[in-house]
């Protein structure tokens, strides 16, 4: 055994009502989270298209795509790569906007219904520290200054 043991805890079930979600909050959380998956987005992308450039197979699908009449024998399907990252951007901005702007109108919408219906009511177990010295503390509020 370590030299460190944890006190000894009792658990409670607590009751708990999720009424209200402050969409200011909610909307700089999600537009953060949202950002970081955008940005995930794009640098997948960029090596992606670093790995199909390298491996050449931009000129396997344009010969595959030309063959199957899909484009014309002298055009591309990939202009360059530029223009595919300029894309991808767009598409990540554009993912990253309309995310927050959906869950930010989600928590005014929730806040909506749950001023009607009452909110999410769950229960948790709450872990109390359990008094093993013997003396027993009033329950009172604390007296500032230790009075």
């Amino acid at each position: 055994m370590g030299a460190w043991s944890a006190p000894p805890t009792t658990q409670r079930r607590v009751r708990r009502i999720l009424r209200k979600f402050d969409p200011w909050t909610v909307m700089k959380v999600s537009a953060v989270l949202s950002a970081l998956a955008a940005l995930g987005l794009v640098l997948l992308s960029v090596m992606l298209w670093a790995v199909i450039s390298r491996l050449q197979l931009v000129s396997a699908f344009d010969e595959a795509a030309a063959r199957v009449a899909l484009i014309d024998p002298d055009e591309s399907l990939f202009k360059a790569g530029g223009e595919y990252l300029r894309g991808m951007i767009l598409l990540a901005a554009s993912w990253m906007a309309g995310t927050t702007a959906t869950l930010t109108v989600g928590a005014v919408l929730y806040n909506l219904l749950a001023d009607l219906v009452g909110g999410i009511e769950f229960t948790v177990l709450e872990e109390v520290p359990v008094d093993t010295s013997g003396r027993h503390e009033p329950r009172g509020r604390p007296v500032p200054g230790g009075i």
